[in-house]
Order: structure tokens, then sequence, then C-alpha cells
């Protein structure tokens, strides 16, 4: 990413401060950094209809029919086993 940094410490509950070039970019329209945006060409899984509980399938639910037919569960890494 090319974005500015922040010299006045980051904004403090929006609030956005003068003088500081990442906030003068904001104030102005720039997009906001979204964290958590994956941007790699892993597939995605299907998105649960209920509240998961380990283990659990729940009837009706696409994400759990595919764990039924045989889907990888989703694998959470911590940054420094990725790649």
């Amino acid at each position: 990413m090319d974005t500015q940094q922040h010299t006045c410490g980051g904004p403090k509950f929006g609030r956005l401060t003068a003088g500081c070039p990442r906030c003068d970019d904001l104030r102005a329209g720039a997009e906001p950094v979204r964290f958590g945006a994956r941007h790699d060409d892993r597939p995605r899984t299907t998105a649960h209809t209920h509240q998961v509980v380990f283990g659990r399938r729940v009837d009706g639910c696409p994400r759990c029919a595919e764990l039924d037919a045989g889907a990888s569960p989703v694998c959470w890494k911590r940054p420094s086993e990725r790649e």
C-alpha cells in the first residue's frame, strides 16, 4: 500500500488531527485502511447461517452440509506460520 503514515499517532476515536499527512488524506476523502480484507486467490467457504458451535451441525445450513459432505474445515494460522 502506498498510503501515508500518521504522524499524530493515529486517529483517536475517529478524530482527525490537523497537520498530520494521513489525517489530511482521510479528510480529503481517501479510503481508510480495511483490516481483515483478503487480497489473495484462496477459495472462500460458504458462510454458516447460524451461530457456530464447534463440532455441531445444523440442518438446513449450507456450510454444515458442505462439512458433512467432506469439505475441509477452515484452518486459522498465525501470521508467523503464513508463507
